[in-house]
């Protein structure tokens, strides 16, 4: 029983297919069009009987609109149309019972007033509110034709009247119910919806809570690791070092070209690897919160020489002209070791990736800090490759075959260090390939 009804009130529409707030309107919808189907056949049997002639006319064009509504959902699956037939047809029908039944005041007036609600619960709330419009105009314009003395009797035998207004507030009723029913129902599924969002909403809640837990304590065990394995890894490179140094020293008239250019090499790429865990052990502080900075005066005039003194051998060998500009001298609350390793590490890569070997360097004095600037031509970089520069973990490599005296990592390190100074590291590169790196310090 329960599968024929599903059948009859869904019109071929499949519930799995369907929404649920279009299944609840089409069963609604096909709800009322049966009910008025049911009670339009004894009103229009009668109406023949009688002899109303309004009655004769107006309860077809209902039952046909009806009938209408339930053929579009059933073949065409156009609910939209359909919703909009159904309050069309009950309107029709009101109109012809408040006509011939004895006008505004009498059981007839509850179809009109049933529309708006009809069309609410089928459409929308403003689709609800124009009928609603619609029929307090209807309404006022019967009013109005009944104080301008036009009749509108109750057609109805006098004897058949009784029952005839029981069969329209068991009408009434009945399209109250359905209506009622569908949004009680409605209510409860939103409820219900409601409730099972908020359900899961919680436990996804839990869920990154807790995967966020997770990953502080991986990105913790991950720091201790690098911290621990750059402090394991520098003993054992400073024996390397302070050997190959030694050897150098002492033995160096004693070995041939070759072994001597080997030595140079075990020297040059131990210590490269002795900045890249430098840098790897710094990175590792700045990520746990640890990194101390022992801030004082710094003329940034001072900074930069230091820095071009680091440099300078590197410049030389690959035949690079740096040239200086300072204009007023610039004081700064900075640490000025990790200033110095900063601008060492930009001018390092600027020495690098400079194609045309002339480097800019610039001093200016802004009001609220100073700015280096360091300019050079180097090949074009996409956006997504600039950005990779200050990248941690995805920096971008080298694509320049010269050695450089920075690690991979330096870059990357400048840009932290420079952000706990409460500074700014930015990169800026034009069509013609003018490369300049930005360093902001605030002055307090």
């Amino acid at each position: 029983m329960r599968n024929q009804m599903d059948w009859l009130l869904n019109s071929g529409w499949e519930s799995t297919n369907t929404t649920p707030i279009e299944l609840r309107r089409v069963r609604t919808l096909t709800a009322s069009a049966y009910l008025l189907l049911l009670l339009g056949v004894p009103y229009l049997l009668r109406a023949f009987q009688w002899q109303i002639e309004v009655r004769m006319v107006a309860i077809p064009c209902a039952m046909l609109l009806m009938m209408a509504s339930i053929l579009l959902l059933r073949f065409t699956k156009k609910l939209y149309p359909a919703s909009h037939l159904a309050p069309l047809a009950l309107y029709v029908a009101g109109a012809g019972a408040i006509y011939t039944g004895g006008g505004i005041g009498s059981i007839a007036t509850g179809w009109w007033l049933v529309v708006p609600l009809l069309a609410g619960l089928l459409v929308s709330l403003r689709t609800g509110l124009m009928w609603g419009i619609l029929i307090l105009l209807s309404l006022a314009l019967v009013h109005f034709l009944q104080q301008q003395g036009m009749p509108f009797l109750d057609l109805t035998p006098p004897d058949s009247r009784p029952s005839q207004v029981l069969v329209q507030c068991f009408g009434v009723t009945a399209a109250i119910l359905i209506l009622m029913s569908s949004y009680l129902s409605q209510l409860e599924q939103s409820e219900k919806t409601l409730a099972r969002q908020n359900h899961d909403l919680k436990l996804h809640i839990q869920r990154a809570e807790q995967a966020e837990e997770d990953a502080q304590r991986a990105v913790l065990a991950k720091t201790r690791f690098l911290a621990n394995m750059s402090h394991e890894l520098r003993t054992p490179l400073n024996s390397v070092l302070g050997f190959s140094q030694r050897l150098n020293k002492h033995v160096s008239g004693r070995l041939q070209k070759r072994e001597i250019d080997a030595l140079n090499h075990i020297l040059i790429n131990g210590q490269r690897m002795m900045r890249l865990l430098d840098d790897l052990l710094d990175l590792s502080r700045i990520e746990a919160g640890s990194m101390t900075l022992s801030k004082s005066p710094l003329e940034l005039q001072q900074a930069l020489d230091r820095a071009w003194r680091e440099v300078e051998p590197e410049a030389l060998r690959a035949g690079s002209n740096v040239k200086l500009v300072f204009g007023n001298s610039v004081q700064v609350i900075a640490d000025g070791q990790r200033i110095v390793q900063v601008l060492i590490s930009i001018l390092a890569h600027s020495i690098k990736y400079s194609v045309k070997k002339t480097i800019n360097v610039e001093l200016g004095n802004l009001q609220q800090g100073g700015l280096i600037q360091v300019c050079y031509y180097a090949e074009l970089l996409s956006p997504p490759e600039q950005l990779r520069l200050f990248d941690r973990y995805d920096h971008l490599h080298s694509k320049c075959a010269r050695e450089a005296g920075s690690s991979g990592l330096a870059l990357p390190l400048a840009w932290e260090l420079v952000l706990l100074h409460g500074g700014k590291l930015t990169l800026h590169q034009d069509p013609t390939g003018l490369t300049c790196f930005n360093l902001f310090l605030p002055t307090v």
